[in-house]
């Protein structure tokens, strides 16, 4: 994204650096840094979409989890899913619910 903005726009406007950063994490896969950058003061016109956002990532990171983890703690959940425990755990209850193939073990 960096290369295809002009330099003179990416250097003044601090929503594009903003958005570049939230871009960023996500491609490296950073969840637990991304909350604060997505939870930062954005413009009212940009929050749809950062709002959005948000909830797509939680909703990936959650699958995500299902996935890869069969035991994980209710700490590491509530930190890659920004919420906390018990949102954490409701979540997950949803998740099972809608997946019949996932099972997971807190500790």
């Amino acid at each position: 994204m960096s290369k295809r903005i002009p330099d003179a726009i990416a250097a003044d406007d601090a929503c594009v650096k903003k958005a570049h950063a939230v871009l960023r994490l996500l491609w490296n896969k950073e969840y637990v840094l991304l909350w604060d950058a997505l939870d930062s003061s954005w413009p009212e016109e940009y929050k749809d979409v950062v709002d959005y956002l948000a909830e797509d990532t939680k909703r990936h990171v959650l699958q995500m989890i299902g996935r890869v983890y069969n035991r994980i703690s209710l700490a590491t959940l509530a930190k890659l899913t920004n919420c906390s425990a018990e949102d954490a755990i409701e979540c997950t209850c949803l998740l099972l619910c809608s997946r019949e193939s996932y099972s997971i073990i807190f500790y």
